[in-house]
């Protein structure tokens, strides 16, 4: 059985800042689009992944993430949890430092606008998931003001009222 879901990784390695990013997925004269390869390879459902190099590249990765929403229209977000395991301090605080750490981390890429991260080893799971999920329903209370907002009863904002 064929599923024509992909996510989509938009590191570009000659250009790794947010127009390489772009111009990965745009295409260029002398290059294919990565969308149309993908598309080609039966894939109509993306995740796009903006690609992080380091840690201070969460700021280029978030604008990288509106430009990809508001141009292609496919769902966008990123990887900190992979950042996250570059850190040279990491070793030296405490646990409970590193994990907030961590979660505030991850739920930058939601605040600024990413449909989805990921977050690294599942053992992340449980100090991850409630910031990213208060995260979003901050957001979604927000929007609830400017006369839309989630919905579903499913959604963090009516889990935590």
């Amino acid at each position: 059985m064929h599923l024509p879901y992909a996510i989509v990784f938009s590191y570009n390695i000659q250009s790794p800042t947010i127009k390489g990013r772009i111009e990965l997925l745009r295409g260029t004269e002398k290059q294919e689009s990565l969308l149309e390869k993908a598309k080609r390879a039966n894939i109509s459902h993306f995740l796009i992944d903006v690609s992080l190099l380091d840690t201070p590249d969460l700021g280029p990765a978030a604008k990288t993430i509106s430009i990809v929403k508001e141009e292609f229209g496919y769902p966008a977000g990123c990887g900190p949890g992979n950042i996250a395991d570059m850190w040279r301090w990491r070793k030296s605080v405490e646990k409970s430092v590193l994990r907030a750490c961590i979660a505030a981390t991850s739920s930058f890429p939601i605040a600024i606008g990413a449909n989805f991260i990921l977050y690294g080893a599942i053992e992340r799971a449980p100090y991850v998931f409630y910031p990213c999920a208060l995260t979003d329903a901050y957001i979604g209370y927000t929007m609830k003001w400017l006369g839309g907002g989630p919905k579903e009863r499913s959604y963090p904002l009516y889990k935590i009222l």
